[in-house]
């Protein structure tokens, strides 16, 4: 929006409108006065669309990060069931490598979304969301990602897919129901949070 004191930003353009008002309220018969009443509130108008499309670039690249967030944390999922396996088969031998990988791929996840760990036998851990929403036990689950490449000023979320204008984040668990975690609001923290919050 720029400074308030800067003859660019938003309040400036308001200001100068203002005063042209005022202007044409004391000489209402002025052209001059009309005229340049017209141009400030013109010069209002296509400063306010430039912001509003400026705006909605900025959320549809937000939306675009969300994507590629969703898939980070496939990755992550993928690569952590990876590991869980390698560390139940060779329990016999030393693990610690393999357990400081998996710790690492454990942190990835957790600075997309917010998850918590349980230990199983065989050294495996199975993670959760906060939530309880189950997202690796035996087998990873899949998250989804439906990105909306166009967005306007009244595309918002909502819990109804026919309403919604913008992506969610839903989860795949078997052949269970798809669960969208956003109406829920199982993703509290980390990155896909942070994003769905500036979007």
């Amino acid at each position: 929006f720029g400074t308030p004191d800067s003859e660019t930003s938003i309040a400036s353009y308001v200001t100068r409108l203002g005063t042209a008002f005022q202007d044409l309220a004391t000489t209402p018969e002025s052209t001059v006065t009309r005229e340049a009443t017209l141009a400030a509130a013109e010069e209002l108008t296509v400063e306010l669309n430039r912001l509003s499309d400026e705006i909605q670039q900025m959320r549809r690249e937000t939306e675009r990060r969300l994507e590629d967030a969703v898939s980070q944390a496939n990755g992550a999922l993928a690569k952590i069931h990876d590991l869980n396996l390698k560390i139940s088969a060779n329990q016999a031998g030393s693990v610690a490598d393999l357990q400081d990988e998996r710790d690492q791929a454990v942190r990835e996840l957790a600075s997309l979304m917010d998850i918590r760990t349980v230990e199983r036998e065989g050294g495996r851990i199975s993670v959760f969301t906060n939530g309880g929403n189950l997202l690796l036990d035996t087998q990873p689950a899949s998250l989804s990602f439906d990105e909306h490449p166009t967005l306007n000023a009244s595309s918002f979320y909502n819990s109804d897919p026919t309403l919604r204008g913008v992506g969610t984040v839903t989860l795949q668990v078997g052949g269970s129901a798809p669960i969208d975690l956003l109406r829920d609001g199982t993703i509290r923290e980390g990155k896909i949070a942070g994003l769905v919050d500036m979007r």
